[in-house]
Order: structure tokens, then C-alpha cells, then sequence
């Protein structure tokens, strides 16, 4: 007898829906910005690009939610989706389990195949674990329950039930509160146009203040849970936080060595990603390893990006010096779709064989032309990094 499960028919229709709808707009915005004359040749083949991998990737998610199928029949069980179809035969299964709350693994005899891993939200998801459990042992494996339920079993939360039930209310109340605080915060310092030293080191510290309050909680709060866990957790909080704190730090400073703080922002990413991993420790054996993986690689290196810029410019306590500059080339370019950048590039003093982009304001554009002279307000930099404070024409 064949058995044949697939995607809930509402989950394909939004998956489609979503892919055409991002599909649509990102076509949109590409037939605005490519014909536009004061964008560089560079910047129009990377946002093609970058916009057709977009598409590329939207109709490889439409076609998977349409083709992923998992069969079982006399053989064995098959599954297929868009990077191939794969099949343990029965006599190659060992053992199945059911990681909650959304994925079926199946482990097969050789240790050296990999699992075959199966959304549990599919149609007849209940109908499929019990055709293999006719023929396998379920194995629950303790550590790989609800975290929330296996949170709830543990007196060492509370006497009674209530009590743990209400501890865990507590904290989760404390994440929401805390991912609030650090919203609101960053949007402050992004708004702000000098924030104070103060501010810029609340942030920086951040993620350590973070990682005590998960230490406070006792395990009641993840930093980083991933996406199928149902405890709270600080994760999505930190990842806004560290993408607006980079942000801010590249539009309020105007770095010319960036080069120069690769080996502070590495250090600090390497940090920031210790503590990261170290909090997610006991959930490795979840399957979303890979992008928890992807998550924390984002977060420490956006953060340690806007960390090390900020603190670069606002610690630098050295006098700046007048340089006087003459405009070679001036450029407009569209980032982010949205923002209009303006640049003017200028010969380096220090090194007569590079040039370096300027990024100014739209009113000292429009009145500068290539071989007016400028003077720029530069400083040196904290960590070496050299900035340039302010400009005006000579």
C-alpha cells in the first residue's frame, strides 16, 4: 500500500502568495532603479543581480512547496523536494522520533547516513507517525521534549506546578520587557543625531547584559531559542538591536580606513559569538542548528561592526586636523532601494595613489564640482581608523 503526505494545502497557498507578492515588488524596484542615469554601471549590475537571486530563490521556495512530497510504500519511505528525492528502504530505518513540536526524524541503521528529517505540520502528519510507529519503537528521548513542558516538570522551579508555571510567566514577562527596552533604545541612539558616550557603551555592553539576565532566570529565558521553541527568548531583540546599531554607525560616521578596524571587529565578533554559543548550548540537537548557526553569525558580526565604528569616533579624544583636498570625481548612488548617498572622491595624502569617497550631504553636493578644493575635518581615529568630523568648501 502507497501513503503519499504533503505540504497543509494553506501552507502552499501562502508560500505561493508570499513568493509572488515579494516577486512582484522586487521587479518593481528593479524597473525603478536600473534606468536611472546617475546610478554607477557597478551599483546597476550588482542590484540586478541582487535582485534577480531574490527571484531565484522565491520561485525555488514556490516550486519546493509544490513538489515536497514524502512517500511510503513497499520499499521504503521517500521524500522529495527541490534538492532531490532520497529513500531508506525499511530494513535500513532504525529507530524514528518525534522532536516537538514540528519535525520527524528518521535515524537509519548506518551511522554514517544522515537522518531523514520531516516536517511534522504536514497533511495526515498524525496518520504518517503512526504507520512508522506500527513497524519502529518511538524513541522520545527525554532531552529532546518541549522545552517548555520539560521546564514545567522541574521542581527545581517551584514546589507545585502553579508556582513553576508561574516563574516561567515571570521571566517571559522580563524577555518581552527587556526586548522593548533594547528596541526603544537603539531606535533612540539611530534617531538621535550625537548620542552621549553613555549611550554608546549601554549598547556595546548590551549583549553581556543580556546573557546575565538568561544566567538570573535559571534557564527560564533563552538568548537564543531558535524558531520552534516556545520559551522566551531575547533572540529576535538582539538581532534588531544589532542590525539598527550598525546602521546608525554607518550614517553618522564618515570612516576612510575601514580596513584598519578588520582585526577589532573580528575580536569582538569572536566574543559577542562565544557568548552566543555558549547560551545555546543545551538545544544543539534540534534541526535548526543551521540557521541558529546563520543567526548568531549575523548578530555577532552586525554588532561587532557597529561596536567597533561607534567606539572608534566617539572615544577619540585626539584634535582633529584641517586637510585641504581637491574634488577629482562626485557620485550619487541608491542604497537600501530607498536612501540617496552622495559621495566626492578625493586623492589620498597619504597614500597619492588611491583616492578616498567623501560621503557629504545633499546641499554641499549640489554646489561642489569636481577641481573645487574642500577642507575636511579629520581625525585619527581610537582605534586607528581615520574619520572625517566635518567639510566645508575653501
Amino acid at each position: 500500500m502507497k501513503y503519499v503526505f504533503r505540504y497543509k494545502k494553506w501552507d502552499r497557498y501562502y508560500l505561493y502568495f508570499i513568493a509572488i507578492f515579494v516577486g512582484l515588488i522586487t521587479l518593481i524596484i528593479a524597473a525603478n532603479i536600473l534606468p536611472k542615469n546617475d546610478t554607477p554601471t557597478s551599483d546597476k549590475y550588482f542590484i540586478f543581480f541582487m535582485l534577480l537571486g531574490i527571484v531565484l530563490l522565491l520561485v525555488l521556495v514556490a516550486r519546493n512547496a509544490y513538489i515536497w512530497t514524502v512517500t511510503l510504500h513497499e520499499e521504503g519511505i521517500t521524500r522529495k523536494n527541490i534538492f532531490g528525492t532520497r529513500t531508506l528502504h525499511w530494513e535500513a530505518i532504525k529507530v524514528f522520533r518525534v522532536l516537538m513540536p514540528n519535525y520527524i526524524v528518521i535515524e537509519p541503521t548506518d551511522a554514517r547516513l544522515k537522518n531523514l528529517n520531516i516536517k511534522k505540520e504536514i497533511e495526515g502528519g498524525a496518520q504518517l507517525i503512526n504507520l512508522l510507529g506500527q513497524r519502529y519503537s518511538d524513541l522520545n528521548l527525554v532531552e529532546q521534549g518541549d522545552e517548555t513542558d520539560l521546564f514545567l516538570e522541574n521542581e527545581a522551579y517551584g514546589a507545585s506546578f502553579e508556582e513553576r508555571v508561574a516563574y516561567l510567566k515571570k521571566w517571559e514577562q522580563n524577555a518581552n520587557r527587556l526586548n522593548l527596552i533594547a528596541g526603544v533604545f537603539s531606535l533612540w541612539v539611530f534617531l538621535v543625531p550625537h548620542p552621549s558616550l553613555l549611550e554608546v557603551w549601554v549598547l556595546v555592553l548590551m549583549p553581556f547584559a543580556f546573557m546575565l539576565i538568561v544566567w538570573f532566570s535559571k534557564g527560564a529565558i533563552r538568548l537564543l531559542a531558535g524558531p520552534n521553541s516556545r520559551m522566551p527568548n531575547l533572540g529576535i531583540g538582539l538581532l534588531f538591536l544589532s542590525l539598527l546599531f550598525l546602521a546608525s554607525a554607518l550614517i553618522k560616521h564618515n570612516l576612510l580606513d575601514f580596513m584598519a578596524l578588520l582585526k577589532p571587529v573580528l575580536t569582538l565578533a569572536a566574543i559577542y559569538g562565544a557568548l552566543l554559543l555558549y547560551s545555546t548550548r543545551n538545544t544543539w540537537f534540534t534541526p535548526e542548528r543551521t540557521s541558529r548557526l546563520l543567526v548568531i553569525g549575523l548578530i555577532s558580526l552586525w554588532y561587532a561592526l557597529g561596536a567597533v565604528i561607534w567606539l572608534n569616533c566617539q572615544m577619540d579624544r585626539g584634535q582633529p586636523f584641517i586637510q585641504k583636498a581637491v574634488v577629482l570625481e562626485k557620485n550619487t548612488s541608491t542604497s537600501a532601494f530607498v536612501f540617496q548617498n552622495y559621495t566626492i572622491e578625493i586623492q589620498d595624502w597619504e597614500i597619492p595613489e588611491e583616492t578616498l569617497l567623501i560621503e557629504i550631504n545633499r546641499e554641499f553636493y549640489e554646489k561642489t564640482s569636481p577641481q573645487d578644493t574642500v577642507l575636511l575635518e579629520i581625525k585619527k581615529g581610537w582605534l586607528g581608523a581615520r574619520w572625517v568630523k566635518s567639510w566645508e568648501a575653501q
